[in-house]
């Protein structure tokens, strides 16, 4: 090939890209085939054959990640993770029992006493137990307190925090204790 025949070429080629008539030839993403291919047959799986979606989508997103290799790994997590069949919704009145119970607070300032030492009569009377981290009522302890649910961060988040609130029972209970430890003075001689 002469150097002016590789001149013509250029020059042929350059007046095509000029003229926006030069071919060009899409950038195949192999990730995006394959998602897009097994989600119609999920799809087709779902709406003619009747499979569960949860199960046909399961099925496609592990063909991708064998079609494909690691590149799919990020995506088949998301996937696979359970949609919530309801969305959480709120008690629509409130519990007409929470005024009766009081808080651990609360129970400490009616008592005179620290925190510690009405926990600790709590626990060595086994109304509540401490268990992974969290308190809890025991069998005991359903008669003398009581679990309320609250949403903190609703509507942001509809996370629950569990509060225990305990019974005038239960402030009887350790009453009667701090008065079993106090110890009586020696008279004076």
């Amino acid at each position: 090939m002469s150097i002016d025949q590789l001149l013509d070429f250029r020059k042929h080629i350059v007046s095509k890209l000029e003229a926006g008539n030069a071919p060009t030839v899409p950038k195949q993403d192999p990730l995006l085939d394959s998602l897009n291919r097994n989600a119609d047959i999920a799809e087709i799986l779902i709406s003619r054959y009747e499979y569960d979606a949860k199960v046909a989508r399961s099925i496609a997103m592990a063909n991708v990640v064998n079609e494909v290799g690691d590149a799919a790994l990020p995506w088949k997590g998301p996937a696979a993770l359970p949609v919530p069949d309801t969305i959480p919704t709120l008690p629509d009145e409130a519990d007409p029992d929470f005024e009766k119970y009081f808080s651990l607070k609360k129970m400490c300032e009616m008592c005179r006493s620290t925190r510690d030492e009405v926990v600790n009569i709590l626990e060595k009377e086994r109304i509540i137990s401490y268990t992974n981290g969290i308190w809890h009522l025991t069998g005991l302890g359903q008669q003398f307190g009581k679990t309320f649910r609250t949403y903190p961060l609703y509507p942001h988040r509809m996370m629950a925090k569990i509060h225990i609130r305990y019974s005038p029972a239960a402030i009887n209970i350790i009453r009667g204790r701090l008065a079993s430890k106090q110890t009586v003075l020696p008279a004076e001689a």
